[in-house]
């Protein structure tokens, strides 16, 4: 807990006085502060290198049948749904990658809400700090063999009630947090009204998936509040490390990393101060009797009378050797070099030579994240852990709550997702992460990309003006994506029908659609479905669709053509004169 504290105490430049919620709000005022914050701008660095990139679980499946397949892609949009409810890559992914810099582990928690109620569960995700972690050290040398994990957690004590209705007497009756191991120095605490009270929860692995040795326990001083089963393969806790510890389960942080340069910046800093105050103030160097010393002032304008020929001069000594503020911004660059960041990424810079080509662009991007490979693939491996136990989670809410659902939001409509139809089944599937976008952020650096894309013949124009997302063509982007968004839309509804032949699934071509370009869709999309293995009645829908197009191009045609026949003058009729007037010599 020391060790976190001083972390901690590193990254904020606060000198809290203890880690509990009594205690972390409590400053020792006499403690100097940082000049020069090192640990915070590496790692503010690398957690906006790392998030930048969301990732997005996919539930696939395995040479899966139609259905099985369609359910996969379902429980993709259940889990989508979801992370927006809860406000997943916000609350959870951010501070957690933070976390990961600042302490060497981030750690989330999947767990059931209003769990007095079964009418009302829920899934939750929350941000567990690290010291709330309970692992035996010896269990826990290697985190694969970890078998046993606890987590000691605050509650206020009327929630704690209400969660065990059973126990709420022996709840009232518990002490009220004072101050424990949680603060770093005894006695470190401050006036609060707030009422808690410490529970414990346990968890232990089954043997094998499934089996009945599992437990899961909530307890408090003198009383076990819950004693259950666990079948499950893995604990409802993920955690999350800029690099994986080589033993353990807890990692190393970059405040661990960076003590001894951080250190040595202070130091230097102090050094040069003292040098600048005893030795930085000019002073007035004049001859022996040349002039009256209360001449010497600082007023502008003023005159000074001498008597000899060196005039009096101010004199200003050199503090610090030039080479000792060079090699202090040497160790600050060096900060950066150790932990494989780059300066220019936190000072908002791009690289000196950057051409702004999307090649220049996308090599700069690759190198900035060659060092940090490691830490992106552990932030999506975080994210799939996430996925999986909140699959997990709804599996059991699922049993009780048939109707449970969440609300998936897509680009021009809304949908909500029942995760009792969607489940593929335990061990039916598997999790592929996705990131959000290799595309820039920048406007400038992100238009260069897609115009390479675009060169390459590699996007449409359509997916060039999707993927460009300037807010300023928002409203004209909208307007040139709806045909191949409603075209999407009515694809997903033909193939995805529970009943081909039910009333409202097949829609009709209108004429003044761009016939064609539907045409195209629908076709690829028959060769996908094929491929998928797609029902044959839900393919004919589509290729119904396409007859229809075909048909409606054979109307207008023949219209226009009938219109500009009836536009021709009669057979053997005598050519029309022009309009206007007659000339002269023409018969009247």
């Amino acid at each position: 807990h020391r060790a976190y504290l001083w972390f901690a105490t590193m990254y904020e430049d606060l000198p809290s006085l203890g880690l509990g919620p009594l205690s972390y709000s409590t400053y020792d005022t006499g403690v100097d502060y940082l000049r020069l914050n090192l640990v915070r701008a590496v790692s503010d660095t690398y957690v906006s290198q790392i998030v930048k990139s969301k990732p997005k679980p996919r539930v696939l499946t395995d040479d899966g049948d139609w259905t099985l397949k369609k359910r996969a892609k379902g429980l993709t949009r259940w889990f989508e749904g979801k992370a927006d409810e809860t406000e997943l890559y916000k609350e959870i992914s951010g501070p957690c990658c933070r976390d990961s810099g600042v302490f060497g582990t981030g750690i989330a928690k999947v767990y059931r809400e209003n769990y007095d109620d079964p009418e009302a569960w829920d899934v939750g995700v929350e941000r567990v700090f690290p010291w709330e972690i309970l692992a035996d050290d010896a269990e826990a040398q290697s985190a694969k063999r970890l078998r046993t994990l606890g987590q000691r957690k605050f509650y206020d004590r009327q929630v704690l009630c209400e969660m065990f209705p059973k126990s709420k007497q022996f709840i009232k009756r518990l002490p009220r947090y004072q101050s424990d191991q949680f603060d770093a120095f005894d006695g470190a605490s401050n006036d609060s009204t707030a009422d808690l009270v410490v529970a414990l929860e346990t968890w232990r692995l089954p043997y094998r998936d499934g089996g009945s040795d599992g437990r899961h326990c909530i307890t408090v001083e003198g009383k076990t509040l819950f004693d259950g089963g666990w079948d499950r393969k893995r604990f409802p806790i993920t955690f999350l490390y800029r690099a994986k510890p080589t033993m353990g389960v807890f990692g190393v942080s970059l405040a661990h990393e960076l003590r001894g340069v951080q250190q040595y910046i202070n130091t230097t800093l102090l050094d040069i101060e003292d040098c600048l105050r005893l030795y930085g103030k000019p002073r007035w160097m004049v001859s022996a009797g040349s002039v009256i010393k209360d001449h010497l002032d600082d007023d502008i304008d003023s005159i000074t009378e001498f008597t000899g020929q060196i005039a009096p001069v101010v004199y200003t000594p050199q503090v610090i050797p030039p080479e000792q503020y060079q090699f202090l911004w040497q160790m600050w660059q060096k900060g950066f070099d150790m932990t494989g960041l780059s300066q220019a990424r936190s000072e908002g810079e791009t690289a000196p030579g950057l051409s702004g080509s999307g090649a220049s662009i996308r090599a700069w991007n690759d190198v900035g994240d060659g060092r940090m490979f490691e830490a992106g693939e552990n932030f999506q491996d975080f994210h799939m852990g996430i996925a999986d136990r909140m699959i997990d989670e709804a599996r059991d809410i699922a049993e009780v709550r048939t109707d449970y659902a969440s609300t998936w939001r897509g680009k021009t409509y809304i949908e909500v997702v029942e995760f009792r139809k969607v489940d593929p089944g335990r061990d039916c599937y598997y999790l592929r992460v996705y990131p959000e976008s290799r595309l820039s952020k920048s406007p400038a650096q992100r238009l260069a990309q897609l115009q390479e894309l675009f060169n390459a013949k590699i996007i449409t124009p359509e997916e060039f003006r999707e993927l460009l997302e300037f807010p300023d063509l928002e409203g004209e982007d909208s307007m040139q994506n709806a045909p191949r968004e409603l075209a999407e839309k009515y694809i997903t509804r033909m193939l995805e029908a529970e009943d081909p032949d039910e009333p409202g699934i097949m829609v009709y071509p209108e004429p003044e659609w761009p016939l064609a370009d539907f045409k195209m869709r629908f076709t690829y999309a028959i060769m996908r479905a094929q491929v998928d293995g797609a029902p044959d009645g839900n393919i004919r829908l589509l290729r119904e669709f396409i007859k229809l197009c075909d048909a409606e191009e054979a109307n207008a045609l023949a219209k226009s053509q009938a219109d500009a026949a009836a536009a021709l003058p009669p057979a053997g009729a005598p050519p029309q004169l022009p309009p206007g007037p007659m000339g002269p010599g023409l018969p009247m």
